[in-house]
């Protein structure tokens, strides 16, 4: 993987990691803007920040973030920002049944197979 958290997907690769992302989404009936809010306020969660403790802005992945990795805009996405998303949304590996790893979601993103080796 490239530094920095960021790894050249194939296109195929990026519009599938979109399709797990939206699926998962809309399966948990959230719009763009609310999983904004439930991204950030994990995140504010997991860095021990709560909205009532103060500014929270500092968390989280926009609206417009969200929808261009839905899409397959993103021509270098973040590791980090994938791997926040898959722990908000727990998008299901029909595979293996159990939610994806990020491993198993960057091998989508490189257009492999898990079981290919």
């Amino acid at each position: 993987m490239a530094g920095r958290g960021k790894t050249k997907f194939t296109p195929d690769g990026l519009r599938a990691i979109g399709a797990i992302l939206t699926e998962a989404r809309e399966a948990k009936g959230l719009s763009l803007a609310e999983l904004e809010r439930v991204v950030r306020d994990f995140e504010a969660k997991l860095h021990g920040v709560g909205s009532e403790a103060g500014d929270d802005s500092a968390f989280g992945v926009s609206a417009s973030t969200i929808n261009r990795y839905e899409n397959g805009f993103v021509k270098r996405p973040s590791l980090p920002t994938i791997d926040i998303l898959l722990k908000v949304l727990k998008p299901v590996n029909p595979d293996t049944g159990n939610p994806y790893t990020l491993e198993e979601v960057v091998a989508v993103g490189l257009g492999r197979s898990m079981n290919s080796g």
